[in-house]
């Protein structure tokens, strides 16, 4: 997925101090960043800031341990992914998972309990208690279970860990349909 990215004007061609401006790609949902449905501006206006700053803040922060918060093949890959990236990886296990294969695949592993999916991989606070004990920076939701679940990942922001997924507040206007189409409608 691409983001703003910022891209400063060429000096050569402008006469007064060159500004930083935003372009988005064009798959930037307008809901998400209102920039998008705007035409570029004169390069003597004032930079528009991009609405996704805030967000992206804690994009940048660096971080060493993820918690997979998932369990089977979406854990191997994202390991995968991490450990080629240089980070340590941590899985968590419900009771019934305990021999899974997915194990194996990460440098940590960490039981949380339960024989269910509701009493273990969709328990918001088990699987930060784990990434707390564990001593992760981030966590990757892999897909379904929590990963849309807004709730959660601004639960796992305001623990102060890094979420790797989009922003809550795109999970959120995002996740009800009529509200999304009604977005894209205003941004044309």
């Amino acid at each position: 997925r691409q983001r703003c990215v910022r891209q400063p004007r060429d000096p050569a061609n402008t006469p007064h101090k060159p500004t930083r401006h935003w372009t988005l790609p064009p798959i930037c949902l307008p809901a998400v960043c209102a920039v998008a449905a705007r035409p570029k501006a004169c390069p003597r206006d004032k930079p528009t800031p991009c609405p996704l700053d805030a967000a992206m803040s804690q994009t940048f922060k660096r971080f060493g341990r993820v918690l997979i918060a998932n369990r089977g093949e979406i854990v191997s890959r994202v390991a995968r992914s991490a450990q080629a990236m240089g980070l340590q990886t941590v899985a968590v296990y419900s009771n019934a998972d305990r021999l899974s294969p997915h194990l194996h695949s990460c440098n940590t592993a960490l039981p949380i309990g339960g024989e269910h999916a509701k009493d273990s991989y969709l328990s918001v606070s088990k699987l930060l208690q784990a990434a707390t004990d564990s001593g992760a920076d981030a966590v990757h939701p892999g897909y379904g279970f929590l990963s849309e679940n807004a709730d959660f990942a601004q639960a796992v922001s305001d623990a102060g860990l890094v979420w790797i997924g989009p922003p809550p507040s795109a999970m959120r206007a995002m996740g009800e349909k009529a509200q999304a189409r009604r977005y894209m409608q205003d941004a044309g």
